[in-house]
């Protein structure tokens, strides 16, 4: 094959590779936009009052939704958490220069484990119901590749797949001592490096 036939060919292979990966791109923000939407208080304007509606079935933002989808990604890449690798702490642990907003304590471990901790709360009941909280909020963030698997959950502890891949994220009720508790969340990669 002629040597600009060869140069034609694969300028069209990286043409296609690319406008494929922008389609996927656009559809995939596209359809993240329609879910805002859905999903969006809507204002109506009601004898001069504004009220804010929203959708049944919706819930709540997550303020952290747009860093925990970065860390998400982060895991599928080849430096995993190092580019997000801060101060060294104890053991294997560091600081995360991207912490999730509203979270404390936000660290990687190991460079396979990204793990922050919720705000306190005084009971039990109050640290079940903020986990079921979270846990909506992080599957709607995270869209529908992420499934609960009921067979490894409980009351406390809750256990997110993406699909086949190998990401994981765990929510789960820690008590700190007798009157405080926090929600953990972990993200991690489950099998081999």
């Amino acid at each position: 094959m002629p040597r600009c036939r060869l140069s034609e060919r694969r300028m069209f292979i990286k043409t296609s590779t690319l406008l494929s990966a922008l389609l996927v791109a656009f559809l995939s923000t596209k359809a993240d936009c329609a879910r805002a939407e859905a999903t969006a208080p809507h204002d109506s304007l009601v004898a001069g009052h504004s009220l804010k509606v929203t959708i049944a079935g919706s819930s709540e933002p997550a303020p952290y939704c747009s860093e925990l989808k970065r860390v998400a990604v982060l895991a599928t890449t080849k430096e995993r958490f190092s580019v997000i690798a801060g101060t060294p702490r104890d053991g294997n642990f560091v600081d995360t220069s991207l912490p999730l907003p509203g979270w404390k304590d936000c660290s990687v471990y190991g460079g396979r484990i990204y793990t922050c901790d919720s705000r306190a709360v005084g009971t039990e009941a109050e640290a079940e119901a903020e986990q079921a909280r979270i846990v909506t909020q992080i599957k709607a963030c995270l869209g529908a590749g992420w499934a609960e698997a009921k067979d490894r959950s409980s009351s406390n502890y809750t256990v997110l797949h993406y699909g086949t891949g190998l990401r994981s994220i765990t929510i789960s009720t820690d008590a700190k001592d007798r009157q405080e508790y926090v929600i953990r969340l972990i993200l991690f990669l489950r099998g081999p490096i």
